[in-house]
């Protein structure tokens, strides 16, 4: 489990007062400019606009950044979620290329459970099974990070940052694993 990530998610969640603090607030301009200076794909901040761009992924890799997690950096979740799903392929089709090494994957929901840390997936439109079958790509879709107590927290979440219940929406997990070898998913360890 990455308690850290879930330390900054608390952190970030009490900043904006679990909902209280909308994106358009003068107060919220500077927190949102963190998220959006935390990725490394440039974004300036003539390219985005409180309350006309999402910031929920950029939300995501800033607390997962600030936690020494550096695999999400993207102002959009479906391109981790797509490295994730990459990730996953591999380890199947050549386990041991992979044996000892840490990487992240996802599990569909029921597969795997989720730990402190680990961000939760879904697809806002068309459906999850179509997404994995054509490979990924980009699609609309959002993810939260994972706190524990059936609860996750999230960015641009009713124009601020909450905790809502994980697996209302949620369909998959990325989570970080160390690869053993094996060509059995269920045999990799968080």
């Amino acid at each position: 489990s990455n308690n850290k990530v879930v330390s900054v998610a608390k952190e970030e969640n009490k900043f904006w007062q679990n909902g209280k603090i909308k994106e358009s607030n003068k107060d919220a301009y500077a927190r949102l400019k963190l998220y959006w200076d935390s990725l490394s794909d440039s974004w300036p901040e003539g390219r985005w606009k409180p309350s006309e761009t999402p910031w929920s992924a950029a939300f995501v890799s800033y607390c997962m950044k600030k936690s020494g997690e550096d695999f999400y950096d993207s102002a959009a979740h479906s391109v981790y979620a797509g490295k994730a799903l990459e990730n996953r392929k591999k380890i199947v089709d050549n386990p041991e290329n992979f044996k000892g090494k840490t990487l992240h994957v996802l599990f569909m929901k029921g597969e795997v459970e989720p730990v402190e840390g680990d961000c939760l997936f879904y697809v806002r439109e068309g459906d999850i099974g179509s997404w994995i079958g054509s490979g990924g790509g980009q699609i609309p879709s959002h993810t939260d990070i994972f706190i524990g107590g059936g609860n996750a927290i999230g960015g641009n979440l009713s124009n601020s940052c909450v905790v809502t219940k994980a697996f209302g929406k949620h369909e998959a997990i990325i989570k970080k694993i160390k690869v053993t070898g094996s060509s059995e998913d269920s045999s990799t360890k968080s």
